[in-house]
C-alpha cells in the first residue's frame, strides 16, 4: 500500500458535526500534490454519510478527521493522576490523553458515538480535541521561553483558550456557545413582512398601480436594511459573549491556586471569521493587551495535521 500511495489519489476529509448542520471539507492529493478541494454544508447527518460513502467508493485511500465539539471536555495542566480530583471533572466517564506537560480529557460517550456513526467506514481515523488542534498550531510558532501568551481559537460557536509559557501549558478552557436563534426569527419576520407587502400591493393595484410599485420597492428595501442591521447586532452580541468568557477565564487563571498565575504578556487570536475593530478594542481596554489576530481555516488545520501524523507513522 505504501508503494501505491505515490500513484493513487488520496482524499483527506475534515468534518464538523453539529445538531442541525454538518460542515465538510475534503482535499484530494496525488503524490503529495493537491488535485482538488471540495467544501459542502449539510443539514442532515444521513446526507453527510451518504456523501462520504460515495467518496469512499471512488477513492481507495481516504482518511476522516472529526472536530470534537462537545462541551464535556477540558484540559488539566498536570500529568500527575493523583491531582485530577482538584480539577472537579465530575463523575462522568472520560478518556485522558497527554499533551506535552498537560492532559486533555473527553467524555467517552462522545468518542463511542462518533466511532459507531462512522463504523461503516472503519471508524474515524482522527478525532481532534480543540485543545490538541490549537496546541499543534502553537508548537509550530517561534516561541519565546520567557513570555506567557494567551492563545484563543474561535471556530463557529466554539471557543478554545490556552495559556502557555514557551511550550509549557499553564491553563486551558473551552466553551460551546448556544447557536443564536434570532436569525431564524429575523427570517420569519422578513417572510411575514413580505406577505404583508404582497397583500398591500394587491390592494393598491386596484386603485393605483404605479404608486403601489413604488411603495412596495421602498418597503422591501427597508426590510432588507432591517435584516442587515439585525445580523450586525447579533454578530456583535455574540462577540461580546466571547469577550466576557475570555475575561472570566483570565480571572480564573489569575485567582485560582491550581494555576501558576503568571502575568499574561501577549494575546494571539485565531479565528475562521473576522472580528470587528470594536470587539478588539473592548478586549484591549479590559485586559490592556492588544490582540494579535490571525485569520485561519480550522478544517485546513485538521487536514494538515492528518497528513503530518500519517507521515510520521511512515518514517
Amino acid at each position: 500500500m505504501f508503494f501505491l500511495k505515490k500513484y493513487l489519489p488520496q482524499i483527506f476529509i475534515a468534518i464538523l458535526i453539529k445538531e442541525n448542520e454538518q460542515i465538510f471539507k475534503a482535499k484530494i492529493y496525488r503524490n503529495k500534490n493537491l488535485i482538488s478541494t471540495q467544501e459542502k454544508t449539510f443539514n442532515d447527518e444521513k446526507k453527510l454519510l451518504e456523501h462520504i460513502k460515495k467518496l469512499s467508493k471512488k477513492y481507495l485511500i481516504y482518511y476522516i478527521g472529526l472536530f470534537l465539539n462537545n462541551q464535556e471536555q477540558g484540559l488539566i495542566p498536570d500529568l500527575n493522576t493523583n491531582n485530577l480530583e482538584k480539577f472537579n471533572i465530575g463523575k462522568m466517564s472520560v478518556k485522558y490523553l497527554p499533551l506535552n506537560n498537560a492532559q486533555i480529557y473527553i467524555a467517552t460517550e462522545h468518542i463511542e458515538y462518533f466511532n459507531e456513526l462512522f463504523e461503516e467506514y472503519s471508524g474515524i481515523d482522527f478525532l481532534y480535541s480543540p485543545f490538541a488542534l490549537l496546541y499543534y498550531h502553537i508548537s509550530k510558532r517561534s516561541l519565546s521561553l520567557e513570555k506567557t501568551i494567551l492563545y484563543i481559537h474561535n471556530y463557529d460557536n466554539f471557543l478554545t483558550l490556552m495559556i502557555c509559557k514557551g511550550k509549557d501549558i499553564l491553563f486551558g478552557d473551552y466553551k460551546v456557545f448556544e447557536k443564536n436563534t434570532t436569525q431564524g426569527n429575523i427570517e420569519d419576520q422578513s417572510d411575514s413582512l413580505d406577505d404583508e407587502l404582497l397583500f398591500s400591493k394587491e390592494k393598491e393595484e386596484l386603485d393605483m398601480q404605479e404608486n403601489s410599485e413604488f411603495l412596495d420597492s421602498e418597503n422591501k428595501e427597508s426590510v432588507l436594511q432591517n435584516d442587515i442591521d439585525f445580523k450586525e447586532l447579533n454578530s456583535f452580541s455574540h462577540d461580546m459573549e466571547i469577550c466576557n468568557y475570555i475575561f472570566s477565564s483570565i480571572q480564573k487563571f489569575y485567582n485560582d491556586d491550581k494555576y501558576s498565575n503568571n502575568f499574561i504578556d501577549e494575546l494571539v487570536f485565531f479565528s475562521d471569521k473576522e472580528f470587528s475593530l470594536a470587539t478588539f478594542e473592548v478586549i484591549e481596554n479590559e485586559i490592556f493587551l492588544e490582540p494579535k489576530f490571525e485569520k485561519i481555516d480550522t478544517l485546513n488545520w485538521m487536514i494538515t495535521l492528518m497528513q503530518e501524523e500519517l507521515n510520521s507513522y511512515e518514517i
